[in-house]
């Protein structure tokens, strides 16, 4: 009956009657999204109601720090939503469980050693007034929706994209905050962020497109744009709207014109010019060095862990190595493997059971560890692994 029951909801939830999310809450069905919405809005209040007015949202009004972290950083901790949810929670609902529904539908993510918060929510961040000087040794790269009307060519984005897409980025180890600074964004609509623990990027929301900024090796480049792009993919996917993005560059030319580059990632079409840019056809490589390296993305060729200056080669024998982990790690994310199985993966691989333990012990409750750790075993070919 239970089986049955789950269904039920489960098909409600699908044609938008309900709200059930089996996998993280399977005792919550919401009939109506007002107290998700309401957690929302007063997030978002806090941020901008004069400080006499706070108690209308919260109880108590939040103290002078706890309201600067979420302005200046768009972190908060759980207690948080205590205070602006009281008429929301219950013994059945706990905030604990709004925490979980917001971090699976990718809204806030959880942060680590941040004194003013456990969680990043970026639609509390303000919005930029003025903006650095955009790099001329690399150029913005543009990535959009191209939007055809009656012979005119518009670029967009999907609304909510933006947020989605930094959430999505912070989701990876392999991505954090860049410091605080005048030379560093954290918008709502500007973000920067450090990867690597090397290299920083800015990505910006011009509402008509997402432009990525970078000002450092220009090796480094195409591994930065398949970044971004994999965090849109799934941003997309959780909007429920095709992805069907394109890359493009401001013209050069005429600032109402945009370079839009072709399938071909060698060339590229203007939306305005009578005669198109070649801007990826010639010797200028602040162009196409977003692109000039799309072979170390590709099966069989050169990968790499980190940046370019710990670039790893494969073995000559055509085995990976522990170079590759990143590699193999976004390959997995891009067929959305979870993880979760990772034990019985290891056990497929050729790894022994008492390794496992081992990993498993370590890294208690944290799959994505977990599964990380047991293929950098499986590329250190431990165990039975050169059998399989």
């Amino acid at each position: 009956m239970n089986q049955i029951l789950m269904m039920l909801w489960q098909y409600l939830h699908d044609v938008t009657i309900i709200l059930y999310y089996c996998k993280i809450l399977p005792n919550v069905i919401f009939v109506d999204p007002k107290p998700i919405l309401d957690i929302f809005s007063h997030l978002i209040a806090i941020t901008y109601v004069d400080h006499d007015k706070l108690h209308l949202i919260a109880d108590p009004p939040p103290s002078a720090g706890e309201r600067s972290s979420l302005i200046d950083f768009g972190l908060f901790k759980e207690n948080f939503l205590t205070i602006i949810g009281k008429e929301i929670f219950n013994k059945d609902f706990q905030p604990s469980h709004m925490i979980t529904l917001l971090k699976h539908l990718h809204i806030i993510a959880k942060v680590e050693n941040r004194k003013e918060g456990d969680y990043f929510f970026p639609c509390a961040l303000p919005s930029y007034d003025k903006l650095n000087p955009a790099p001329a040794e690399i150029q913005p790269l543009l990535i959009a929706w191209e939007i055809k009307n009656s012979g005119t060519t518009n670029l967009a984005i999907p609304q909510g994209l933006f947020p989605l897409t930094i959430v999505h980025l912070l989701e990876r180890e392999d991505v954090d905050f860049s410091p605080v600074g005048k030379d560093y964004y954290r918008y709502n609509d500007a973000m920067s962020l450090r990867i690597y623990k090397e290299y920083t990027i800015d990505i910006i929301n011009c509402y008509t497109h997402i432009e990525i900024r970078f000002y450092d090796c220009k090796d480094f480049c195409p591994r930065i744009c398949k970044l971004v792009t994999d965090a849109i993919k799934k941003s997309s996917k959780d909007l429920n709207v095709n992805d069907n993005h394109i890359f493009a560059f401001k013209c050069s030319m005429d600032e109402q014109c945009y370079c839009i580059v072709k399938e071909d990632k060698s060339s590229t079409r203007c939306t305005q010019c009578r005669s198109h840019c070649k801007v990826l056809e010639g010797d200028d490589d602040s162009y196409k060095c977003w692109f000039s390296n799309l072979q170390l993305l590709n099966p069989g060729a050169e990968t790499s862990e980190g940046p370019p200056a710990k670039r790893h080669r494969m073995q000559p024998t055509g085995l990976l190595d522990t170079g590759n982990l990143i590699d193999v790690l976004d390959v997995l994310d891009d067929h959305e493997y979870s993880g979760v199985e990772y034990y019985d993966l290891g056990l497929r691989l050729g790894l022994h059971s008492r390794t496992l333990n081992v990993i498993k012990e370590d890294n208690k409750g944290n799959v994505r560890s977990c599964l990380r750790e047991c293929l950098a075993a499986w590329l250190e070919q431990r165990d039975s692994v050169m059998r399989r």
